[in-house]
């Protein structure tokens, strides 16, 4: 999903001495056989609580994941004409998806701007009956030509996969915070959340940079900013592959530090769906992406709830669903679909 983006930059005048979070092996998760490892659960959460993330590996197929996630990555390769004839009423007019599809860098070219697709499930899910929520509904957009011959299958297998992934992660999670039952589970019932295949841009591919680059914030490393605003995901978790190195969390202490880049790993954090729903046990967790200006890839797994799921902690009269939390976040960006759809 879209960033829920915060109007406040760093606590720490300085980004000195950047850590890394941590790599943790969750092979234990997926031994069908094995008892529950209460261990490996209190250092997930340990993890998300002081460090608002940590990168997993030993998962079912990690050792392939750096291949496929170059397979899937290669959308971006295709003519800018066949992207952007997936691409979103906002950019293409003659196009109908408002939600699922291709959004391209914006046309004022900066530093390290960033293409994106998104994909979800198929099919796609039935939304409730709310003003607008018929976006909610669009079928995926894909491209008339693929990449390379069954790209498209690669990208929904992905999808399956990565889905199960979070949700071992999830009953993990509510182990070690003792919070295993219906409340909690319905986070992640069903088959909702979305694929985004991300390209963030060198410099090198368009002009006019360097005016904008030195108003950039600077961490101590020399790379800057990226996304000017530190921010948190309005999902449930995000699991993350990246190329290289980028993505920084917020830890419990107010300090950035690094997402280390691991082979066949996935970087994990939580939500904003996730704090709401469970009265901040575990904080959504504020990141930033920041860059050295070299070219980008990233390959992000949003876990989601259906659209009717209510995403307010039990005790609210009124708590929203899901999709009408999405379209009170994002009103602006959707506001030409959601008329159409009336």
């Amino acid at each position: 999903m879209l960033p829920l983006t915060a109007n406040l930059m760093s606590n720490n005048p300085m980004d000195a001495h950047i850590s890394q979070t941590s790599v943790i092996n969750i092979s234990r998760l997926f031994e069908s056989d094995a008892p529950a490892d209460f261990q490996l659960d209190e250092k997930i959460v340990d993890a998300l609580r002081h460090q608002g993330s940590f990168v997993c590996i030993g998962y079912p197929g990690w050792e392939g994941l750096e291949q496929r996630a170059r397979c899937i990555t290669e959308f971006f390769s295709l003519p800018d004409e066949m992207k952007l004839s997936i691409a979103t009423q906002q950019v293409t007019s003659s196009n109908s998806n408002g939600y699922r599809g291709y959004y391209p860098p914006p046309k004022v070219r900066g530093w390290s701007d960033k293409e994106r697709l998104d994909i979800g499930p198929e099919p796609p899910l039935e939304a409730p009956l709310l003003q607008g929520g018929a976006i909610f509904r669009e079928s995926n957009r894909w491209p008339a030509v693929e990449p390379h011959e069954g790209w498209r299958r690669e990208c929904l297998a992905h999808f399956a996969q990565i889905r199960e992934i979070t949700v071992a992660l999830m009953d993990a999670i509510a182990r070690g915070l003792g919070l295993d039952n219906i409340e909690f589970k319905r986070l992640y019932h069903g088959r909702n959340g979305t694929v985004r295949l991300l390209n963030y841009l060198s410099p090198s591919s368009r002009s006019g940079s360097k005016a904008y680059v030195s108003s950039l914030k600077m961490v101590d490393d020399g790379r800057r900013w990226i996304i000017g605003q530190e921010h948190v995901d309005t999902t449930v978790l995000t699991l993350l592959w990246q190329n290289k190195k980028g993505l920084q969390m917020k830890d419990s202490q107010g300090y950035w530090r690094d997402v280390p880049v691991v082979p066949g790993g996935l970087s994990l954090h939580c939500g904003d769906v996730f704090n709401r729903l469970t009265n901040g046990v575990i904080n959504a967790a504020r990141h930033r992406v920041v860059g050295d200006g070299e070219s980008r890839m990233s390959l992000a797994m949003f876990l989601e709830p259906d659209w009717a799921t209510k995403v307010d902690p039990p005790d609210v009269n009124a708590p929203l669903t899901y999709a009408a939390h999405l379209l009170n976040i994002f009103s602006a960006r959707l506001e030409k679909q959601i008329k159409t759809s009336k």
